[in-house]
């Protein structure tokens, strides 16, 4: 297949210390290469690939408005002038098609407008919360071939994912296609808007004109919104037709990581994360103390007053450097090598985590993880062969008396055999070729 993964500009794909989306693509590129598919990235600067990679925008995590829309109009011209109008062998009515058989989008939603009516699959993946305004709009627009992704069950469950009612009219598409381009705008400045307005007029032109080339499908459409004698059979063909929701969790590349499979006693707890109140690193270390265990604390410190204020206030005052040891930000060998060296991975967090990538990079290297059973943690901690999940500090103080009985090399097995970068990146190809299927367009190329 001809792949085209799409990356916000912010952070390098891959990144050099913090961003576990960005780490995700790169794997996921890299895997699609390795299979034989024709990969191209497109994401920020000084980004990289095994296939071809396209650099556009600016690598600011904080991105103003003015980036940010600016690199809406790249993307768009991009995927338009990848787009074409082809016909039919037996008909007249031309229909859109483009270069790329599959666009795998883990940017913003934003990006996929101008393709939603082209026949190649599209799918966009999240690693966060759902915006479920936008979800339900895009269902709204009718796309064809289209996939959303969560990477747990339980982001998923957070949000309203269910069909919205996909009857709108064309002046309320023009609407929300106006919309999402007019929140970019504010606060810009003058004449660098003139510009950018012109050159997205130009490309939604270019839409437009491409649109036309579903004049038919969508009146079809229409004949079916206007039938509510087959009511009941139109719901179904929507919910097939427009958009699906799968689960599909996140990954590492297992062959990348140090493993120790014997428990050592007097190894350190470990605790990986941003040292952020909700991630729960000052229970760590209360944890840590109670069990009589060192602790490694790594992690980036929040770049925000009330950030640097946990750390210099709740944080810093128990860092010893003895007992309780502070890191800094680690990057993935220095992640590899205290996390296999740890005697276990804490995970006490205080929010609805999306899924914790952490979780399995610990497990990658055959170290169990205690976890607080919030957010995605039942879907990625296997208890007794992973780890152990807890209710709250008191539970995890005596999880930590268990760890022996853990077999370490059954950890790191069980969690390679649901996580492992060639299990997920296979996920998402068996999607593609179901899209594949479901479609009328003729394809060619094979996909294994």
């Amino acid at each position: 297949m001809n792949i085209l993964l799409i990356m916000d500009p912010g952070i390098s794909v891959p990144p050099l210390r913090y961003g576990g989306i960005e780490r995700i693509v790169h794997l996921l590129a890299n895997a699609y290469a390795r299979q034989g598919h024709d990969v191209t990235l497109l994401a920020g600067p000084n980004s990289h690939c095994d296939g071809q990679t396209i650099t556009y925008g600016v690598n600011e995590v904080d991105g103003s408005k003015w980036n940010r829309t600016k690199a809406i109009a790249f993307v768009w011209a991009f995927l338009l002038k990848n787009t074409f109008s082809m016909k039919q062998n037996h008909g007249t009515q031309p229909f859109a098609v483009a270069r790329f058989d599959l666009i795998h989008n883990f940017g913003r939603l934003v990006y996929l407008l101008p393709v939603l009516r082209v026949a190649s699959i599209k799918i966009m993946s999240y690693q966060r919360k759902i915006t479920t305004r936008n979800t339900h709009m895009i269902q709204r627009l009718r796309p064809r071939n289209f996939w959303f992704t969560a990477c747990s069950d339980n982001c998923r469950s957070l949000a309203d994912v269910g069909n919205a009612s996909l009857a709108i009219s064309h002046n309320n598409n023009k609407h929300f296609n106006n919309n999402l381009l007019n929140n970019n705008f504010n606060n810009s400045n003058t004449n660098n808007k003139d510009n950018i307005t012109n050159s997205l007029n130009n490309t939604t032109d270019k839409h437009n004109d491409t649109t036309n080339a579903f004049k038919n499908t969508n009146n079809n459409h229409n004949d079916i919104n206007t039938n509510n004698n087959n009511n009941k059979n139109n719901k179904n063909a929507l919910k097939q037709r427009f958009t699906q929701w799968e689960t599909i969790h996140n990954t590492v590349d297992f062959s990348t990581y140090q493993h120790h499979t014997t428990f050592d006693e007097h190894a350190p707890l470990m605790f990986l994360g941003r040292l952020d109140p909700i991630k729960g690193a000052h229970t760590a270390i209360k944890v840590a103390k109670e069990t009589r265990s060192r602790l490694w604390l790594a992690g980036n410190i929040t770049n925000t007053p009330a950030g640097q204020a946990y750390y210099s206030e709740t944080l810093a005052p128990e860092i010893d450097g003895t007992q309780i040891i502070y890191l800094g930000e680690l990057d993935d060998k220095q992640k590899s090598y205290y996390l296999s060296r740890s005697k276990a991975l804490l995970f006490p967090i205080e929010w609805e985590e999306p899924f914790g990538i952490v979780m399995i990079e610990a497990m990658a290297c055959g170290t169990p993880v205690i976890a607080f059973n919030k957010g995605a943690v039942p879907e990625v901690v296997t208890p007794g062969r992973t780890g152990f999940i807890v209710e709250d500090t008191p539970a995890m103080i005596n999880a930590v008396h268990k760890l022996k009985r853990l077999d370490r090399g059954l950890c790191r097995d069980t969690a390679m055999a649901k996580f492992d970068i060639n299990i997920i990146a296979r996920k998402y190809l068996e999607l593609a070729v179901q899209g594949r299927e479901s479609t009328s367009v003729e394809r060619t190329n094979k996909i294994m």
